[in-house]
């Protein structure tokens, strides 16, 4: 499938591989399947999708912005959702399908990425999580792993956050911050869980 100009659908939608530089805009009352690559040849200017649950089967890539708002998201096979210039928004809760936690990647680019919903606490969770953006992470609910999690940019909390890689019982595994860490606001709380693991910080937090 290949974008021209605009593009929006609704209803129960199955898609393969799609490329070219135009935006796309999925809106579906059922779920999405998203079974090939996005972007792979020729990245989308921007992909926007609503409504029902949407299946995650390789990855997205943009220029421009990506935002996933619905009920939930889930990963078929580990993934990483990426753009150059645009934010990422995660306004759904995201977990993997089947039996095995699979990793997911966020990378803006020179855009920021925006948390809204918890990502790992549903399904089997999520193995390894990374999130890069040289705009800045702005975490809006918990993040739960199984595995390791590093954030390269500065983080900003929209509330009081747990940050974990004990999921389901998991023994832990490393976190890393590769860069500040302050609050929207004055007296945001920041718990971070790695069990096992290695805690990294490289910034300031707070300051």
């Amino acid at each position: 499938l290949n974008a021209s100009g605009g593009n929006s659908w609704e209803g129960y939608i199955n898609l393969q591989a799609i490329n070219g530089a135009y935006s796309l805009s999925v809106n579906t009352g059922d779920w999405a399947n998203f079974f090939g690559v996005v972007g792979a040849t020729t990245p989308l200017a921007s992909l926007t999708v609503t409504g029902g649950p949407i299946w995650i089967h390789s990855n997205v890539s943009t220029t421009g912005n990506q935002s996933y708002t619905f009920w939930r998201l889930e990963l078929i096979t580990a993934s990483t959702l990426s753009t150059t210039t645009g934010n990422i928004t995660i306004a759904a809760e995201v977990g993997s399908a089947g039996s095995t936690p699979l990793n997911l990647s966020l990378n803006a680019g020179t855009g920021a990425i925006n948390i809204n919903s918890s990502i790992g606490t549903y399904g089997t969770g999520i193995g390894a999580f990374s999130a890069t953006a040289a705009a800045g992470i702005n975490i809006g609910n918990n993040i739960s792993t199984k595995g390791i999690q590093s954030y390269n940019g500065p983080i900003n909390l929209l509330g009081d956050i747990n940050i974990n890689s004990t999921y389901d019982g998991g023994t832990g595994a490393q976190i890393s911050f590769a860069s500040t860490i302050n609050g929207n606001a004055a007296g945001r709380g920041l718990t971070v869980n790695a069990g096992t693991g290695l805690l990294s910080l490289t910034g300031a937090v707070g300051g």
